[in-house]
């Protein structure tokens, strides 16, 4: 048994160690956690469930992937998503359009993209004409947002004694289907861009040898920029996604909810690849549901997110060691 195969076998037993360990703590006791995780994959409502929650995952991890492949480490995509579903809300809750179904889809996703892309870009120029640190600048970004969000929830878009806005209306409400849909020409189409353009050549050739791309004169300051506008692109969609599927309307907010945030851990357990994030996100989002579920057990939500974080780490580090020579 070589170095890599040690430490990859290391890993599963640490994380299998680590999540028996913190199951058995846990109210829902050892069998109780361990079968409310192995319900999600036993049942058909709880898999499509899990599909609807992993849209704006998906779509941000899509995005983020190619970001990470280009050295460029933003975290921004918590609110570009959020960003976007705002956009999609007003859209098809506050604008007045009355438009058919098929029509205010690629629409939603479409501006919410923009307004993603747009955002994102604000961190591309910082980083690429001023060398300001995106990951800084993307947070920061982040909580701007959350402020602006809540200034619409608790005052031109509040309805009712309640702090909240409009729902989505019935008619414009997505299902599965379109989810799946959405991701998946995402995924295709961010995975050609790598694989068969110049600007993906361009792109890996950036993240694996910053230097050797300034010295053959790769034009490292527009393959930044064109990188933060496609990253907050997918990112805008997935807002669009999440508020025109399972979210539908918004509440006041201490934190925003979170799905860019994940998209972040979904990208790196996809090994930054734009397809893998598919099965990732996917996988992720049964984590989310496995989480509510073991909620209703009494099982706290901060053990909820510890259980998730575990299985998390336990995967991306078994997958790096994997790839370690040795």
């Amino acid at each position: 048994m070589n170095r890599a195969q040690r430490n990859s076998l290391l890993s599963l037993i640490s994380g299998i160690l680590g999540l028996i360990l913190i199951a058995y703590m846990t109210p829902a006791g050892l069998r109780g956690t361990f079968s409310t995780l192995g319900l999600v994959y036993s049942r058909i409502d709880l898999l499509e469930t899990s599909l609807l929650y992993s849209g704006p995952i998906i779509a941000s991890a899509i995005g983020l992937a190619l970001a990470y492949r280009a050295g460029f480490i933003t975290i921004g995509s918590e609110g570009q998503v959020l960003l976007g579903a705002l956009t999609a809300l007003w859209l098809t809750a506050y604008s007045g359009l009355h438009i058919s179904r098929s029509l205010m889809l690629p629409l939603a996703l479409l501006f919410s993209g923009l307004a993603g892309a747009l955002l994102g870009l604000i961190s591309g120029i910082l980083r690429a004409y001023w060398d300001v640190n995106e990951t800084l600048s993307s947070l920061m970004l982040n909580y701007i947002v959350l402020a602006f969000a809540n200034y619409l929830i608790a005052g031109p878009w509040r309805t009712g004694p309640f702090t909240q806005t409009r729902s989505v209306p019935n008619l414009y409400a997505i299902n599965k289907i379109d989810v799946l849909i959405t991701v998946l020409f995402l995924a295709f189409i961010y995975e050609f861009l790598l694989r068969r353009t110049k600007l993906g050549l361009a792109i890996e050739a950036l993240g694996k040898a910053p230097k050797a791309a300034y010295t053959y004169a790769i034009p490292v300051s527009s393959i930044i920029v064109y990188v933060s506008l496609l990253q907050g692109l997918t990112a805008g969609m997935g807002g669009a996604l999440m508020i025109m599927s399972f979210q539908r309307n918004m509440t006041a907010m201490n934190q925003s909810p979170g799905y860019g945030y994940m998209g972040i851990l979904v990208a790196w357990m996809a090994l930054i690849s734009p397809v893998g994030s598919l099965i990732a996100g996917y996988f992720f989002s049964t984590l989310i549901v496995a989480g509510y579920l073991l909620q209703s057990k009494g099982v706290p939500f901060n053990t909820v997110l510890l259980l998730q974080s575990v299985i998390v780490l336990t995967f991306i580090a078994y997958m790096a060691s994997r790839r370690t020579k040795g």
